[in-house]
């Protein structure tokens, strides 16, 4: 089974981060989407089942979305959910979208979790060059919040998707660190979930 691979989980995947989580991802996601302009060229990369498509053309009906996860299921979900034409479906990473375009969105829902810092860095180094000048990366995850519960949790959410979906991370990697240190500018951001979950708005600069 390859590294991050959530076939298995896909036909429960959505009913599974509720039972937990309540609708603070859905919330936190929804959140960065209003961040998104009229005719945008936006790049979904690991959007799973495609809830945040609904809140993507809800916000912006005429946006290009380029929707890119490693899951054929998850994929195979997003494609039968999705009611526009104007989305492209890519089953694989970044590395398989056409390397002529730039986006002036980004959008990581709980993507950059799934990594080590060292594959993060080049994860990030790589996005950053898919960003128009200007553009805006806008990502939903988790945080360390420092409190004891949310550690706990988050210590049974890697054992869990390490044991199913053979996430590469062993532990949370200090991400917002590693968008700083690219050059990435934080706009806003906004927290969920006591603390434990956050969206925040990059910039690149022009």
């Amino acid at each position: 089974m390859a590294i991050n691979e959530f076939d298995r989980i896909a036909p429960f995947y959505d009913a599974l981060k509720r039972l937990v989580f309540g609708d603070a991802i859905r919330r936190s996601v929804r959140h960065g989407v209003q961040e998104v302009s009229e005719h945008a060229r936006v790049l979904v990369l690991g959007g799973g089942t495609g809830e945040i498509l609904d809140d993507l053309f809800a916000r912006c009906p005429d946006c290009e979305v380029w929707y890119v996860d490693p899951s054929a299921r998850m994929i195979a979900k997003a494609r039968a959910r999705c009611r526009s034409a104007s989305v492209r479906f890519i089953r694989g990473t970044v590395d398989d979208v056409p390397a002529n375009l730039l986006f002036d969105i980004i959008l990581t829902p709980f993507l950059l979790d799934l990594f080590s810092a060292e594959s993060l860095k080049r994860l990030i180094s790589a996005l950053r060059l898919r960003l128009s000048a200007g553009g805006l990366w806008i990502v939903a995850d988790f945080i360390d919040s420092e409190r004891l519960r949310h550690r706990v949790l988050l210590k049974m959410m890697y054992w869990f998707f390490r044991l199913v979906a053979n996430v590469e991370a062993r532990c949370l990697a200090d991400w917002r660190s590693l968008m700083e240190a690219s050059g990435l500018r934080e706009v806003r951001s906004a927290v969920f979930y006591d603390g434990f979950i956050v969206s925040t708005v990059y910039q690149r600069s022009r």
